[in-house]
């Protein structure tokens, strides 16, 4: 497929906003949409509030908290401007509300994080190949059983079929238009995400400064990111160089030699395990993927990895050391532990990895027949991910609202000290 990169790049101006305590600004860019307020890189004391805003003339957003003394006020332009406001010194574990006036009106709010050593639980939305049609219907599915979620995770393909803007609006933001209005959301790029490159990087604003925890990668394609007892660390086998000396596998082993949380999960798109719509044994990025992500990943006990790329669900036994082609994996040798109830010892434990393909959220293509995996559904939907300290709890829920898979990682060490 080509990697196409489409648009004209607009000019990135600069809005003095007014605030009670300091001066704040707002990124501006021309664009002819309105899109709804959505929540990127929310921590314990920092946030961004993302927008697109099409009118006529100038509008006010304040954003306050009961535990907090300032009320900040950003004065902005709103004649077709995409707007992110970053908010800095925020008061952990507090409710915030925001609120335009003026020609267009909207409200929201969002629960920053508690501080880090307080922070023990959290539950995660994880969405694979999501832009198409059939989100709507998996989100459905999963919110009429699951809700108060702490964060979104995407596995990439966002928006059909090139990820451009129209696409995003129509396929991802109004969909989920109320759940990102509270809710940070955090993706991996796809392939189809980087067709329009400049698009997805200017819609979304990852935490690529270690403002929501972990190393700082200086890059919005790959980072990581801390939610609660979970460490999550995003990864790119499409558009960054892969190499051992690169930039990219520098700074994840750096990521994963200092992270202290409880539990890993490493996400990328292209699956490094799969057979259908696409094939792990030839495909470049995926035979890659398993021979430079994985090894790294199981260096350094990571528990769940998470990728998606063929439409489709799956997931292996926590494995061991597969980084060859399909009919080199040996379940004698490779696999560590039978489910649905694995256990880890400690945080670093090496002893097994489960690997989940998940790229049904948005169209299912057939299963995907990999020996590795010992589940396969070929069934619309999404993972619900609940964290704490003693174990992480996985399920995918189809879109006609049944528990289609379910397993759980616990951590002999957590269970120790956890009373």
């Amino acid at each position: 497929m080509p990697r196409l990169f489409p648009l004209i790049l607009t000019g990135l101006l600069l809005i003095s906003c007014k605030s009670e305590n300091k001066p704040y600004y707002v990124d501006r860019y021309a664009t002819p949409i309105n899109r709804s307020p959505y929540i990127q890189s929310l921590s314990h004391n920092s946030a961004k509030i993302l927008w697109q805003n099409k009118g006529e003339s100038e509008s006010l957003l304040t954003v306050w908290s009961e535990n907090d003394p300032s009320t900040r006020h950003f004065y902005f332009d709103s004649r077709k401007n995409d707007f992110n406001i970053s908010l800095s010194d925020l008061i952990p574990n507090s409710k915030y509300f925001y609120k335009s006036t003026g020609e267009r009106e909207f409200k929201g709010f969002f629960h920053t994080r508690k501080a880090p050593e307080q922070d023990e639980s959290c539950k995660i939305l994880v969405l694979g190949d999501s832009g198409s049609d059939g989100l709507r219907s998996v989100y459905k599915s999963i919110s009429t059983k699951f809700n108060n979620f702490d964060s979104i995770l995407l596995l990439g393909d966002n928006a059909y079929t090139v990820g451009s803007e129209d696409q995003y609006n129509r396929l991802f933001f109004s969909p989920l238009r109320k759940i990102l209005s509270s809710t940070p959301v955090y993706s991996v790029l796809g392939n189809h995400d980087a067709a329009s490159m400049l698009t997805y990087t200017r819609l979304f604003a990852f935490p690529k400064h270690g403002e929501c925890g972990g190393v700082p990668s200086k890059s919005e394609i790959y980072y990581s990111y801390n939610n609660g007892p979970v460490h999550i660390v995003v990864l790119d086998a499409f558009a960054t160089n892969m190499s051992k000396q690169g930039k990219m596998i520098k700074w994840l082993r750096k990521d994963l030699l200092e992270n202290d949380k409880a539990w890993t999960i490493a996400c990328w798109h292209h699956t490094p395990y799969g057979k259908g719509g696409h094939n792990s044994d030839a495909e470049e990025e995926l035979v890659k993927s398993r021979k430079i992500f994985n090894p790294i990943l199981e260096e350094y006990g990571v528990d769940l990895v998470l990728n998606g790329h063929i439409h489709s669900y799956a997931r292996t036994e926590m494995i061991h050391g597969h980084f060859g082609e399909s009919k080199s994996y040996d379940r004698d040798k490779h696999m560590k532990q039978t489910g649905p109830h694995y256990l880890k010892y400690n945080q670093k434990d090496k002893n097994g990895t489960v690997y989940v393909l998940l790229g049904c959220s948005g169209k299912i293509d057939g299963k995907s027949k990999h020996p590795a995996h010992i589940r396969q559904k070929n069934q619309l939907g999404g993972i619900v991910v609940d964290a704490d300290l003693n174990s992480l709890d996985i399920k995918f829920i189809n879109n006609q609202k049944s528990i289609a898979d379910h397993f759980t990682i616990s951590k002999a060490n957590s269970l120790m000290f956890s009373n």
